[in-house]
């Protein structure tokens, strides 16, 4: 688990937001620990685009019911 000082993310991310992640690539430590501590706040769902078999489609829907929606490469 990554460990940061100071003020934690968990103080920095808004909450109760319906949010989209979505992920191009496989997400590195940092990436995977700020979506994470998003998700515990929030209603959140998390796209990963880099697998097979993604459904755009489904994705575009996603996007539109979301709140808030967070691309990461």
């Amino acid at each position: 688990m990554l460990d940061i000082k100071g003020p934690g993310i968990e103080n920095l991310v808004e909450k109760n937001m319906n949010t989209l992640h979505i992920l191009k690539s496989e997400p590195d430590e940092l990436t995977r620990y700020i979506v994470d501590a998003d998700c515990r706040d929030n209603n959140c769902q998390t796209v990963e685009t880099f697998k097979p078999g993604t459904d755009w489609e489904k994705i575009v829907e996603q996007i539109f019911e979301a709140d808030k929606v967070i691309c990461w490469w």
